[in-house]
């Protein structure tokens, strides 16, 4: 089956050579420039492996990876510029695979990820299934079922959910949202996020969740009661 690469990188130029050297290798590559974009990019694709640069810009990989560590069981590899070991213990300590500084011939940081793959007879696959109690998320098919009902959802609904869903009964500010939905910063004025959120409880209402499954928290953002869902 062929390998797929996340390449989470801001420097256009090293990660143009990056997507060249994995898809001449026979890898499908996606690429993002920002750690903001990463959680978003993990449900629009299936990856076996992140290449994660440190210093992104706003977010940095560090924390990226600390946040997707939980819901991504594939290989996490940080590509940095820093010679400092804290960085290399920080990276560990958040959940990477591996450390590589910049510089490294792509042949070796080809191989310390191709040995992920070696070392169990089972592929690196990302979880493409999200379950709470009945509520099920299936990102590959982009479906949401509730027992055996399909709950037909828009993409950006389908996306808003499997992120909320991700981060389990977990504060989400509206800020966090617009930027996980669009891309950018949140600019005050919008209600674009307010909109997704009604129709998306409108569905799941319609299906029988509980009325409480999304709680708005007043001035500071929503959070999924996931803990109505589990028995």
């Amino acid at each position: 089956m062929r390998k797929t690469v996340l390449l989470v990188e801001d420097d256009f130029i090293v990660s143009t050579i990056l997507k060249k050297s994995f898809e001449s290798k026979g890898w499908l590559v996606y690429s993002t420039y920002s750690g903001e974009l990463v959680e978003r990019s993990l449900i629009k694709y299936t990856v076996d492996c992140i290449l994660l640069d440190i210093n992104l810009p706003k977010v940095n990989g560090i924390d990226v990876c600390q946040l997707i560590r939980n819901t991504f069981n594939g290989a996490i590899v940080m590509l940095t510029a820093n010679t400092d070991i804290d960085s290399e213990i920080s990276s560990f300590d958040a959940g990477a695979d591996d450390f590589i500084r910049k510089g490294t011939s792509f042949d070796v940081l080809y191989s310390r990820i191709v040995r992920f793959f070696r070392k169990s007879s089972t592929e690196f696959n990302d979880a493409s299934i999200i379950k709470t109690g009945n509520l099920t998320c299936d990102k590959r098919s982009l479906k949401c079922f509730y027992f055996e009902q399909e709950i037909n959802l828009t993409n950006d609904e389908f996306e808003l959910l499997y992120f909320m869903l991700s981060r389990k009964n977990k504060l989400i500010t509206r800020d966090e949202i617009f930027t996980y939905l669009k891309g950018f910063p949140y600019d005050g004025v919008s209600r674009s996020v307010d909109i997704v959120i009604s129709r998306l409880r409108e569905k799941l209402v319609n299906a029988k969740l509980p009325v409480e499954f999304i709680k708005t928290i007043r001035g500071k953002g929503y959070q999924l009661q996931n803990d109505l869902l589990e028995v």
